[in-house]
Formats: C-alpha cells, sequence, structure tokens
C-alpha cells in the first residue's frame, strides 16, 4: 500500500510513515540509504557526500509496483538537450542561439599549414607544419637568441572578469637552454615579460629549473605570479594541456586530465584579453647552438566575449 498520495486531510491520522512519505528526509547520505526498501520516503537530501548521494543534492525516489525503493534519482538527472522537451532540457543549440552574445569559440583541432597564425620569428627560427605529428612546429634554429613562435590575433576579446578555458596539445624536444611561452595574453620569448598585464599561461626557462611553471597576473603593475608545477618540459610526445582561470579566485593548469598546480594571488578579474595577443606559443635558443623545437597539435578558447557578438532570439 501506498503513502504517497494526495495532500493531507484534517482528520487525518499523522503517523511517522504518512509522515517520512510526504516530507523532506534530511539526514547524511549513509543514513538515508540505510532505511529499509520498505519504507515509503517522498524527497531527500543529504547532509553529507556519503552512501552514493550527494550533499546538498535532491532526489526523489524510485519505486518498484509493490512501493519497494528501488533507488535515488537526483532531480536533476542526467539529459542530453537533444530535443525541445523539458526533460530533455532544450536543445543544445537553442542554448547556443540564447547565449550568442556572451560565449565565444576559436579553436584549431585540425591543424594544416599554418593557417591562424601569425608568426613571429628572429635570427633564422621557423615555424612550419610538421605532418608527421601532425602539429604546428616551432624551431629555433642554432643560433643563440633566435626564436620562433605564432600568436592568435582575433576580432573577439574575451573577458577576464568570467569564466576562460584554454586547451592545447604541446611537446618540446628538450629542457634547458631554452625560453618557452604558451598562454593567454602572454609575451612572445624575445620579449621581456609585461609583468603588468592580465595573463594566463605557462612558462619554461633555466631559472625555472626542468618543468614548466604557471605564470598569471591581474594587470597591476608587477603582478605577475610564478607557481611551480611538476610537470617536466620535454616528454618526447604530444601532451594535452588545460589553463582554466576563475576571475578573482583562481587560475589552475591541468596536464592529461589531472589538475598539476594553482595559482591564487593575483587572479585578474577585469578586462579583456587583447587582440593582438589572444594566445601565444614560442620558444627561444637561451644558450647554446643546438635547435630548440616546439609542437602545438591542438588548441580551443571558450570564456566570454563581454558582447562582441549580439543575441538574435
Amino acid at each position: 500500500m501506498s503513502n504517497l498520495g494526495p495532500r493531507w486531510q484534517d482528520d487525518e491520522n499523522y503517523s511517522p510513515a504518512r509522515m517520512d512519505a510526504k516530507t523532506i528526509f534530511r539526514d547524511t547520505g549513509t543514513n538515508i540509504v540505510a532505511t529499509a526498501t520498505t519504507r515509503q520516503l517522498g524527497l531527500v537530501c543529504p547532509t553529507d557526500t556519503s552512501g552514493g548521494l550527494i550533499k546538498n543534492v535532491l532526489y526523489y525516489v524510485d519505486y518498484d509496483s509493490s512501493f519497494n525503493r528501488l533507488g535515488f534519482e537526483p532531480v536533476f538527472r542526467k539529459h542530453l538537450h537533444n530535443a525541445t522537451t523539458a526533460e530533455a532540457g532544450g536543445r543544445l543549440l537553442d542554448i547556443e542561439f540564447a547565449n550568442l552574445s556572451n560565449v565565444g569559440r576559436i579553436e584549431m583541432v585540425s591543424l594544416r599549414d599554418l593557417d591562424g597564425w601569425d608568426i613571429e620569428t628572429g635570427s633564422g627560427g621557423t615555424a612550419v607544419y610538421d605532418d608527421t605529428i601532425p602539429a604546428h612546429k616551432f624551431e629555433t634554429g642554432v643560433t643563440t637568441g633566435a626564436y620562433a613562435g605564432g600568436c592568435i590575433k582575433s576580432g573577439l576579446d574575451f573577458a577576464f572578469d568570467d569564466n576562460l578555458a584554454f586547451q592545447f596539445g604541446l611537446d618540446t624536444n628538450a629542457n634547458s637552454n631554452l625560453v618557452i611561452r604558451v598562454g593567454l595574453n602572454v609575451d612572445n620569448t624575445n620579449q621581456t615579460p609585461n609583468t603588468a598585464i592580465r595573463k594566463i599561461g605557462i612558462e619554461g626557462c633555466d631559472g625555472h629549473g626542468v618543468n614548466w611553471v604557471l605564470i598569471n597576473g591581474n594587470g597591476n603593475s608587477g603582478s605577475q605570479i610564478v607557481t611551480a608545477t611538476t610537470m617536466p618540459l620535454s616528454t618526447t610526445f604530444i601532451n594535452a594541456y588545460a589553463l582554466f582561470h576563475i576571475p578573482a579566485t583562481e587560475n589552475r593548469v591541468y596536464k592529461n586530465g589531472i589538475s598539476n598546480a594553482v595559482s591564487t594571488t593575483n587572479i585578474a578579474s577585469d578586462g579583456d584579453t587583447d587582440k593582438t595577443r589572444v594566445m601565444r606559443a614560442s620558444i627561444k635558443l637561451a644558450v647554446g647552438t643546438t635547435t630548440k623545437k616546439l609542437w602545438i597539435s591542438y588548441y580551443q578558447i571558450v570564456g566570454n566575449i563581454a558582447g562582441n557578438l549580439i543575441n538574435i532570439v
């Protein structure tokens, strides 16, 4: 028999079983799950993450035909955005259209030639398409001080006062006698780093050792912060990197899907990327005559474009 029914009547028996079935059950996830499956519950909201339930998430109870509990389903249950129905959450296309003025994307996931790059080279540095990987390859040559890289310029500004993500595939052939920078709003390797601009990126040089460091700044004078990572510069194969910016909160770097380092100091919370330096990848031969190489196999930037485009719905 079901206790799950219509509204309370004035002369009704307010039994514990009826109360359980018609109220929101608050307890630890472990205690909620341990409740007998024959005990009918209405909605449940755990006070912690345990027993397979998540803290402060509202669940409804799935019953069989005899009103024995089969399990708990989150109210926000999985949906595919593949239809206009409420159950599907609306079409993904509709969501995209409703946010055209806010969300922008620049990406190159199918690389060919050097499309999209504004090439920056000096003293014999070169930039070529390497079909063997495939990737864009920036190569210094054998002259000390030679550099090679590329800059992605864009008519879109990405806002630092909102979430911002930059993902890319990268490898290099060395871990010493070089300077490398890859990131958003960063300087190329032939420039003295501007420590008074908003930025997020990774950098490698002899002063940092054989691992990458995370760099970020909030636009104030001398605001650049350097955070150590455990990510080696050279790995002999392409790795997947991701930089995530949460305004005024943190900048974080991931390698192959695993968080490696985080900075919580001098995080930008206003302003936009510079159209002339939205993204850069650059390498320089700092010492010696051995060629240094940097490969970029793909990249994607996703963020708030600060109203550069308009809503059409």
